[in-house]
């Protein structure tokens, strides 16, 4: 990511928080959320000038974020949760997974490789997949029981 011309990644801008931020993504060079500690869910429209809280009430530890489109994306974090939004964040609803290893609490990342496709890795190894933007997710076998933190993909094939 790029910081626009004269201006400064992270400025502070009208909706800041004192929470702790744990994700970022931005879909396009406008539109982006951060996620972090007791439900917090911010967007924005302006590349950081403004930002919006979610409505979405929670007081869940939020650790990844990644939108396929300025539309659709998914947020993970404490509890093996799992949200998801096809409304740019307006509304976000939870969506189940039978993960349920060991100590695995916590998802930290997620990668939309398009509208459909998504990865999630956590606690215990955890891997889960789904090609149906969430209507069911598939536990993949990692070969590992120490948490992963991130994933990411160049594209959808590699």
């Amino acid at each position: 990511m790029q910081q626009p011309p004269g201006g400064r990644l992270g400025a502070a801008g009208t909706g800041t928080t004192a929470e702790i931020l744990n994700g970022i993504n931005f879909a396009s060079s406008n539109t982006g959320w951060v996620v972090g500690r007791r439900g917090t869910i911010l967007k924005t429209t302006d590349f950081g000038i403004t930002w919006t809280p979610s409505t979405y009430a929670n007081s869940n530890t939020w650790y990844g974020v990644s939108f396929a489109s300025e539309a659709l994306g998914w947020v993970v974090g404490h509890t093996r949760s799992i949200l998801f939004t096809a409304d740019g964040g307006v509304s976000y609803a939870p969506q189940s997974h039978n993960f349920n290893v060991g100590d695995g609490k916590i998802f930290y990342a997620v990668q939309a490789l398009d509208e459909r496709t998504a990865y999630v890795v956590g606690d215990s190894g955890a891997i889960l997949y789904t090609s149906n933007a969430g209507g069911s997710w598939t536990i993949q076998d990692s070969g590992w029981v120490t948490p992963l933190y991130d994933v990411f993909f160049v594209s959808a094939t590699r």
